[in-house]
């Protein structure tokens, strides 16, 4: 299932794209610049802009038949919970931010952090516990922390240049990168809720974003690797556009460091990957036309 960019319609395609296509829904939502869906994909938030204002559009898919409703104006960084039966979301409270819980529709908000962090980029774990991590970038320290749905917050990295993190469906585990403050020497670790401090170093080099994680062996990692990171301040200069990647499509077993080569063919600069359920399949789009790839395995 797809959004298009254009119009914000909703496509259904089979995984090796030699079926017949079907558009799902003739909902209208011009310019989607982004949409999160909960687990079994009934349910998506859809990120657009509206007169340079950015909304959210929680909506529903039943049968042929489209519900949905706005979130709160202002809302940023949503996310849905692992079961996808919650999502959470920060909106400004005065001079404060806010970390609201609601059901996906919106409705039984509960806010239960207060932060001045205005940055914070939410996961979540575990059905008790979220993630909050500030903006990530070369120049400027980032920090880590965990929040329980209790409204609990705990450090977990603090001081990281180049922090960029992706968790495991394990709901303990996270990979993060690091780079020098000039954001040079990127470097990839993974590191426990239990032993933070313990981090384990890899020996292959992305960004988290250029990965997922199986869901069906919690030590395999999919990643795209740069064949050249060259030298260029990681991750800004190329969120900025301003360097692209030709990348390597990796399958990695964290625990025997065995690896398997997927795919190296130039032109591709991965993004948003993730497998099929039986893992026969990857997906991504490449960065440079935002285009979908399949890859059968």
């Amino acid at each position: 299932k797809y959004f298009l960019r254009s119009t914000g319609h909703l496509y259904e395609t089979p995984f090796d794209g030699r079926g017949e296509t079907k558009r799902l829904s003739n909902l209208t939502i011009p310019g989607v610049l982004d949409a999160v869906w909960n687990r079994n994909q009934s349910r998506a938030i859809i990120l657009f802009s509206d007169n340079n204002e950015l909304k959210h559009f929680s909506t529903l898919y039943v049968g042929t038949s489209t519900e949905g409703v706005f979130l709160a104006d202002n809302a940023q960084s949503v996310a849905f919970s692992p079961a996808g039966d919650k999502i959470s979301y920060l909106i400004p409270a005065g001079t404060l931010y806010s970390l609201i819980t609601a059901a996906p529709d919106g409705k039984s908000q509960k806010s239960i952090y207060s932060t001045p962090v205005p940055d914070f980029e939410i996961s979540w774990i575990s059905k008790s516990l979220l993630s909050l991590k500030t903006k990530s970038s070369a120049f400027a320290p980032s920090i880590l922390a965990t929040l329980s749905t209790a409204g609990v917050l705990d450090l977990l990295l603090t001081n990281k240049s180049g922090l960029d993190i992706l968790w495991s469906p394990d709901q303990h585990t996270v990979l993060y990168s690091e780079t020098k403050m000039d954001g040079k020497d990127l470097s990839l670790f993974l590191t426990t809720l239990e032993k933070p401090l313990e981090a384990k170093t890899l020996s292959f080099k992305t960004l988290p974003e250029k990965c997922t994680w199986s869901l069906n062996d919690f030590a395999i990692l999919y990643c795209a690797t740069p064949n050249d990171l060259g030298r260029s301040s990681l991750p800004d200069s190329w969120w900025r556009g301003d360097i692209s990647f030709d990348d390597a499509l990796w399958k990695i077993n964290t625990e025997t460091v065995e690896t398997r080569l997927l795919l190296n063919e130039p032109g591709f600069d991965m993004i948003d990957i993730f497998a099929s359920p039986n893992e026969n399949y990857i997906f991504f789009v490449n960065k440079k036309d935002s285009r979908l790839w399949g890859l059968g395995l």
